[in-house]
């Protein structure tokens, strides 16, 4: 819909990952070159221009969203500086976890210098009513992998994604609609990053 809205052509997904990766090749490039050229079969550059130059060396991070095994984290591999990834559960997580890994080997990157986040995997309330009538508005499918509930709850179910190496989640904004709802999520943010930091000054 938004591509006939917009007069953008949508051709088949195989296609569509071609494009991503040329246009990635080329962005990466103008980020790091000066005046590179590329010749592909959807896009062609010529001695590119790109000033003012990244004030931030390389560039800025690239992130790169979704977990298709053969060509979405094949081209995270060697393009991502972060990835984003649906909450899945941990087992399935650990599975794309993997499946990057061994992208990665292919191409002799070390995996873990990509940040790894998700959409989290927790709804957030005030109270446990509300974060019910939340996890009412969900899927059913999603709905099954999502924990969560009060900020504290929320906090200690979002525990094993950080300790598995998820550095950031996202929360969908069209859930949280007020003030109140907006700072429970600060209030996990508060909870996660204070328990953080204890952790890190015991282990010390």
């Amino acid at each position: 819909v938004e591509h006939e809205g917009y007069g953008y052509e949508f051709p088949p997904v195989r296609e569509r990952m071609d494009r991503l990766e040329e246009a990635l090749a080329i962005i990466t490039a103008m980020f790091r070159q000066e005046r590179p050229s590329f010749d592909g079969t959807h896009y062609r550059t010529r001695e590119a221009l790109n000033e003012p130059a990244p004030i931030q060396p390389g560039g800025p991070k690239i992130l790169i969203g979704g977990g298709g095994e053969q060509r979405t984290l094949k081209i995270a591999a060697r393009f991502a500086d972060m990835t984003h990834w649906f909450p899945l559960g941990l087992e399935g997580l650990r599975h794309k976890t993997e499946v990057l890994e061994r992208h990665c080997e292919a191409i002799g990157r070390d995996p873990r210098t990509i940040e790894r986040t998700m959409a989290t995997p927790v709804l957030v309330a005030t109270d446990e009513k509300t974060a019910n009538r939340l996890r009412d508005q969900l899927r059913p499918e999603v709905r099954a992998r999502i924990g969560g509930g009060t900020p504290a709850r929320a906090a200690e179910d979002l525990r094993p994604y950080i300790d598995a190496g998820f550095s950031g989640f996202t929360f969908n904004n069209t859930l949280y609609r007020t003030r109140e709802q907006i700072e429970a999520v600060g209030e996990v943010l508060r909870l996660v990053t204070g328990s953080s930091e204890t952790g890190a000054a015991n282990a010390a």
